[in-house]
């Protein structure tokens, strides 16, 4: 695995893009009028707020963690905004980054290696990356970057005693420490975590990339067991049940017929009928010189039993083309009007430097695969998508011909 973990709230939901970028302690809000890329940001307010990357803790393997912020003033007293973990996310493993009163951004790595920044300015964004690396029996590693710039030399390294459970596993960026006026308002964007595995994403998520979600315009296939909320035919169309962006929190089989979409037939064997949708074009968002780094189907999905777990299948059937559908399991609980009590993210693999048609969006598919008179529902679609300029030689760049 290379992209561990990525998100920019582009859902308009905290929990919407998912895999394992998730809230620190205190959750902030989204905000819908400022953001780096796409259309969301996460907007921290309240003292230990923020969100985090989180994976399996690896002997040996480097983290390569990055964040876009934005403050809105500075603040009196020196405030952490981005700090590792170990342990299961439990320990501070003392690398921070910390916004000082003078607009510098000091970088501490285990209290004996340090760096500063260049002054930021208030309400502009900037990118923090710091990698780290935890060797058993050796010590630590780590890297400070900031705007793309690598800070003092290339490498900080410590003898540190290193144990299975100190080896690094999480990154935290928001407000991570006390209120300090006049800085009121931290805002995170497009945050990422590689490691140095694979042959792509395998060092820094540099500067470039910017994430966003593309999500359906129109029906591309809808199966005759597919139905609106309440059982009905779909108006428009049943693409408009699953653009609904922010998600909205509705009970299932409630509500009006563009909330969600059900596969309502029983005893259901695989293949079954499937929903399949259009997104809105690569275009919307890429340039004529920016090229897909990495993309990722996504869907909230639900049923209506308290006591089974019907299974769903997401897959992105072209542009690009996934060579197999993921089968999420949904939760045994039937899907209530809080996307964290009965709604369930259904993400599939990380594709990386796909080939696509940017004049088109991606078809992303649904459907039901166990026998089972149960419904099972979606409520929430979309390609979550990093792109950025390509890194193609001129004359080499990687296209898909039009037809």
């Amino acid at each position: 695995m290379t992209r561990l973990c990525w998100g920019g709230a582009e859902s308009g939901n905290l929990r919407g893009d998912g895999n394992e970028v998730a809230v620190s302690v205190v959750a902030p809000a989204v905000d819908a009028t400022i953001a780096h890329s796409g259309l969301y940001s996460y907007k921290v307010t309240a003292a230990g707020s923020g969100m985090r990357a989180a994976t399996t803790a690896v002997d040996g393997r480097w983290l390569y963690a990055r964040c876009w912020f934005r403050f809105d003033a500075l603040p009196t007293i020196t405030t952490d905004i981005l700090r590792w973990y170990v342990n299961n996310n439990s320990s501070s493993m003392s690398a921070d980054v910390r916004l000082q009163s003078d607009g510098k951004l000091l970088y501490e790595f285990l209290g004996g290696f340090s760096q500063l920044s260049p002054a930021v300015s208030v309400n502009t964004w900037v990118c923090v990356e710091f990698a780290v690396r935890g060797r058993v029996g050796i010590g630590y590693d780590g890297i400070f970057r900031f705007n793309g710039v690598t800070l003092g030399t290339p490498m900080f390294t410590s003898n540190t005693g290193v144990t299975l459970t100190t080896i690094p596993d999480a990154c935290r960026f928001g407000y991570l420490g006390a209120l300090s006026s006049p800085l009121t308002t931290v805002w995170l964007d497009d945050i990422a975590l590689n490691d140095d595995s694979g042959s792509s994403q395998n060092s820094w998520p540099g500067t470039d990339g910017k994430i966003v979600h593309l999500v359906p315009v129109s029906d591309s296939a809808v199966g005759s067991d597919w139905k609106s909320n309440t059982l009905t035919a779909f108006s428009p169309g049943a693409y408009d049940c699953l653009n609904n962006r922010p998600i909205v929190n509705n009970a299932f089989g409630t509500g009006g017929a563009q909330i969600q979409t059900r596969d309502n037939v029983a005893n259901v064997t695989a293949p079954a009928s499937n929903l399949d949708v259009t997104t809105e074009p690569y275009s919307t968002y890429l340039g004529s010189g920016d090229e897909v780094k990495l993309c990722q189907h996504r869907f909230f999905i639900g049923d209506s039993s308290g006591t089974n777990q019907p299974q769903v299948a997401g897959q992105i059937t072209s542009n690009p083309a996934e060579a197999s559908e993921t089968v999420y399991t949904s939760l045994v609980a039937a899907a209530t009007t809080a996307l964290n009590s009965g709604w369930k993210e259904g993400f599939g693999p990380i594709l990386s430097q796909p080939s696509v048609n940017k004049a088109n969006g991606a078809v992303l598919r649904t459907g039901k695969r166990t026998a089972s008179t149960d419904s099972v529902g979606c409520c929430y679609a979309a390609l979550q998508v990093e792109y950025g300029p390509s890194t193609a030689p001129t004359g080499f760049r990687r296209f898909l011909a039009v037809a």
